[in-house]
């Protein structure tokens, strides 16, 4: 990450502490190696170069996530193999775009190497869908695409048409 705007006015008591932000890129300019630098105690996700951070999960929201994956991992002990996780742990779907789901399930063959951080091809992205107009538009619609846009890449070298 660089400096790449220089702060013209110092940041005022009470204010949010402006010169920070030029530490980081201007929205739509993140790389993906500029994201994983990135450290906060929030969860965020990379999307098309921006920087979006996510609301903190609710205790309904948890209890949720908790359920389904103990129903996946029992399906997993039964047989099915792979690996299911939870957030946070950032998946790259595509360049310029990395999204956190609540809960990712990988099969046995699609499992990430032994060198890599992160899982690249998830064949189930489960959300639980947030609260607030946003939230439910980002869970609904937006991260939809954008698996589904994984899925596409995943399969051909060119994303055809009526995968997004």
């Amino acid at each position: 990450m660089s400096l790449e705007i220089e702060p013209r006015i110092p940041s005022q008591v009470g204010e949010p502490a402006w010169e920070a932000a030029y530490f980081f890129p201007p929205q739509g300019r993140w790389s993906e190696e500029d994201f994983l630098q990135f450290h906060t105690n929030r969860m965020a996700e990379l999307v098309d170069g921006r920087l979006e951070l996510l609301p903190m999960p609710t205790w309904l929201h948890q209890l949720i996530v908790k359920f389904l994956m103990q129903k996946l991992d029992q399906c997993i002990a039964n047989g099915a193999g792979g690996e299911a996780l939870f957030a946070p742990l950032p998946t790259r779907l595509f360049p310029g775009t990395i999204r956190e789901p609540d809960i990712l399930y990988v099969t046995q063959e699609n499992l990430p190497k032994a060198d890599e951080k992160y899982p690249s091809r998830i064949d189930l992205a489960i959300e639980v869908v947030s609260e607030g107009a946003e939230a439910r538009k980002r869970d609904y619609e937006d991260k939809r695409i954008d698996y589904a846009k994984a899925e596409c890449a995943n399969i051909g070298s060119s994303i055809p048409s009526n995968c997004y």
